[in-house]
């Protein structure tokens, strides 16, 4: 069985990387298919070696396939752009099942640019925060 996690809010610097969450528990022994996507355009899919990387996201996202193997579907998106700001969709594929099962979704903002304030004090603490605890919990997979 999979489980999902809760809708994510995640903000972040134009330039900068993001870490956009996803993880199932519960894998099985087989090579996992993961896509992410908005709306119907393919961000970026990884089965096993095999990757695909969408049109606008060359060498700008990946999934580690050590890390995939472990269960942690999260996306990597580098050098951010205002144009990234979007609300992000995992799934798994699933062997036996032709239809993607959703795993995560995350809305993505971007800040930065001209005539786009910085986000509040609070809003960047939290943002660093959470950064950090993604960091640690994946460094402890």
């Amino acid at each position: 069985m999979i489980s999902a996690s809760a809708f994510w809010n995640i903000s972040a610097q134009v330039g900068s990387t993001v870490v956009l969450p996803c993880e199932w528990r519960n894998l099985t022994n087989y090579a996992p298919h993961v896509e992410w996507y908005i709306d119907s355009e393919i961000v970026f899919e990884r089965k096993g070696k095999e990757s695909f990387q969408g049109e606008g996201y060359k060498d700008r996202v990946d999934i580690p396939e050590d890390e995939l193997l472990k269960g942690n579907c999260s996306l990597v998106l580098k050098n951010l752009s205002a144009t990234d700001a979007a609300v992000y969709r995992s799934s798994l594929v699933v062997k036996h099942s032709k239809k993607p099962v959703l795993v995560q979704t995350v809305k993505l903002s971007v800040y930065g640019e001209a005539g786009i304030n910085c986000p509040r004090p609070l809003i960047l603490i939290i943002s660093l925060l959470m950064c950090l605890i993604l960091s640690l919990l994946m460094g402890h997979s």
